[in-house]
């Protein structure tokens, strides 16, 4: 298992929303907001290291809280987008060794194509592994769709971070208004 080679001695923060690079510039350029008045943060590696230290943290391992999948505007959007991000881990990675670590972003707009990037995630970047969310545009783990990712990951016996995601169908079950409308 690679999260082996963070630091040991004290605290491994395996939640960490990385907002840098490549997702920082994405969210300005498409003026996305976060749900229920969140901010999303400035990220940087810099004051990442600082938050570390003061906290007694030795390591954060990185993952984007999102799932993404192709716009009607560009069908190669969450491939490009998977890829950049995990290309920046791994360059984080490398530039601070010990202190980050990242699980691989994942385009869930086909598995194949999850499939895809998840092997150069992990075989070519060596990534820590991988984060789901708990429904992909709306397709939740029981579903078909996720049966070659899922058994992929189970073969592999990877690291899967599984992070909550907005119910799409929230609305039609009584519990509020949905987000639907994000990517």
């Amino acid at each position: 298992m690679r999260l082996g080679a963070l630091m040991t001695e004290g605290r491994i923060d395996v939640h960490s929303h990385f907002l840098g690079g490549v997702v920082g510039r994405w969210f300005e350029s498409t003026g996305y907001r976060a749900t229920g008045g969140f901010r999303l943060p400035s990220w940087s590696a810099e004051a990442a290291v600082e938050f570390m230290a003061r906290r007694g943290i030795s390591a954060q391992v990185l993952s984007l809280p999102l799932s993404f999948g192709a716009t009607p505007k560009e069908p190669g959007f969450a491939a490009r987008f998977a890829r950049e991000v995990n290309e920046a881990y791994a360059t984080l990675m490398k530039e601070y060794p010990g202190r980050f670590g990242a699980f691989a972003a994942v385009p869930m707009d086909t598995a194949d194509g999850a499939l895809a990037e998840i092997e150069y995630a992990l075989d070519t970047l060596g990534l820590d592994g991988v984060l789901l969310t708990s429904n992909a545009q709306g397709r939740y783990f029981g579903e078909p769709f996720h049966e070659p990712i899922l058994a992929e990951l189970a073969r592999r016996k990877v690291p899967v971070f599984v992070h909550p995601e907005d119910c799409p169908h929230a609305a039609e079950l009584g519990f509020g208004r949905s987000s639907a409308g994000r990517r």
